[in-house]
Parts: structure tokens; C-alpha cells; sequence
């Protein structure tokens, strides 16, 4: 398990790979550490499956369905953009219906508010990780917010940026994804935070939390499948934690 930071992360994905021993990376949602290892196991979400939760979290929930993807100029966030039509073209419309999207670059003068709907709902999808960016799309679209019905979904980094306006963000009915949250009213939590604060003098942190759990899956693959069954228990839908309902899927690879 680990390491957490990606330059470690891929001299030992390489040694795994040779010595055929599974790897879960519990911090590292890039996918762009290993190539054609089966044996990498990626615990936290990448950000296009963060991207793709949103989609279908929006097609969901809201009615009218218009959703703006925009970007920074920056091409990672481009390319993240641009995922959100081809969500709308696999989408099941017969259960959802049809999504009307759009995507865009911004770099500080295009008309946002042609892209936005007065008679629908606004879903504004912001894929940048710039802060200065998203700053000064979640003004512009604050100062819109009374003409336009808008609900505005950020990236996961957003929790960081110490210059959003907390109540821009509450007026725009503000949105994010995490690949960790942690239940208050959970029993099985509040007995480990008890347990971890009586050993150790303060209250566990998130690492701590996922730690935890990340450790007792493993463990429970071990007793459950053995070394020699470790795929079949990876594939396994089920596996649940404290936090978290571990669900790993193989990512294809096309040799080129």
C-alpha cells in the first residue's frame, strides 16, 4: 500500500509490475503513473470519473438539463470540457432524457451569458484548477445569477482556493465531488475516531480515516481470497469500508 506521492509512486508501480505484486495507490488520481500493469490498483477516482459522476449526477437531478462545460485555456482542462458531449451522446435518454451541452475555453472576454438559457435551468460545470479563473468565472456568474437559474459545479480542488466567495458560491447553489467523506452519524466511525483519539491524543485526520479502511480492505482480501485469488477479490463490487465502497474497474490499454 502507497506509496502517496506520484515520483515514488512509479518506480514502484515499475518493480511490482516486473515482480507481479498488486500495488494500491492510495492518494494518486492520475492515471498516467503506469501503463499496462495489472497488478496498479488506483484507490482514489480519476478526475474524468469525478467529471463523469457530475454528468450523471446533473442528468439526474435537474430538469431542462442544459449544462455548460467551461474551461481555462489550460489543455488538461480542455480536454475535461470536452468529455461532457460525449457523456451526453452515451447517456441513456431513454431514462434521463436528452441533455442539451455545451463547452467553451474562457480566457477572460468571451460572453458567458450566451451560452446560458432563461428559460432552463443552468447547469455550469467549471474545469479549471486555476484559481484565479475560477474566481473570476464564479463573480461573473454571481452577477448573473438573478437573470439566470444557475447551478454551478466545481472541481475537487476548489475546497483549497482561499479566494472564493463563500456566499458567491451559496448563491450559485455551489457543487462539488470528493473521493472521501466522512459520516458524522456513522457508529463505525465515531468508535474508530474514539479508539484513535484514546491511542493517540487527537482526533484522526482524513489520511488516518482512509488509512484505516484502505488497510482493512487489503486485509480482508488477503483472508477472503488469498494471495493467489487477489483479482477475482478486486473485482469483487462489494467490498465495503468504514468510508468507502471500494469498486475497481480495469482501464483498457491500446498498445501503440
Amino acid at each position: 500500500i502507497g506509496p502517496l506521492y506520484n515520483g515514488e509512486i512509479k518506480p514502484v508501480a515499475a518493480f511490482c509490475k516486473a515482480n507481479k505484486i498488486y500495488e494500491l495507490s492510495p492518494n494518486s488520481p492520475s492515471n498516467q503513473i503506469t501503463t499496462a500493469n495489472p497488478y496498479y490498483v488506483a484507490v482514489n477516482p480519476s478526475i474524468e470519473t469525478h467529471c463523469a459522476a457530475i454528468f450523471n449526477y446533473a442528468q439526474k437531478t435537474y430538469s431542462g438539463k442544459r449544462i455548460v462545460a467551461i474551461s481555462g485555456n489550460k489543455p488538461n482542462e480542455i480536454s475535461l470540457a470536452k468529455l461532457f458531449p460525449s457523456f451526453a451522446k452515451g447517456s441513456l435518454k431513454e431514462k434521463y432524457g436528452t441533455a442539451d451541452v455545451f463547452n467553451y475555453t474562457y480566457t477572460g472576454t468571451e460572453n458567458i451569458e450566451s451560452y446560458l438559457s432563461a428559460t432552463q435551468q443552468n447547469v455550469v460545470v467549471v474545469t479549471s484548477f486555476t484559481e484565479l479563473t475560477a474566481v473570476d468565472l464564479v463573480n461573473k456568474l454571481y452577477a448573473l445569477r438573478k437573470k439566470y437559474d444557475i447551478t454551478l459545479f466545481g472541481m475537487p480542488t476548489w475546497v483549497d482556493m482561499e479566494n472564493l466567495d463563500l456566499a458567491y458560491l451559496a448563491a450559485l447553489d455551489y457543487h462539488y465531488t470528493t473521493e472521501f467523506w466522512i459520516n458524522d452519524q456513522n457508529t463505525d466511525h465515531n468508535k474508530f475516531k474514539q479508539n484513535f483519539v484514546y491511542k493517540y491524543g487527537i482526533k484522526p485526520t482524513k489520511f488516518a480515516a482512509k488509512g484505516y479502511d484502505l488497510v482493512l480492505y487489503a486485509g480482508n482480501l488477503l483472508k477472503n481470497f488469498g494471495a493467489d485469488g487477489l483479482s477475482n477479490g478486486l473485482q469483487n463490487p462489494t467490498a465495503n469500508g468504514i468510508y468507502t465502497q471500494y469498486h475497481f474497474e480495469p482501464t483498457p490499454y491500446n498498445a501503440p
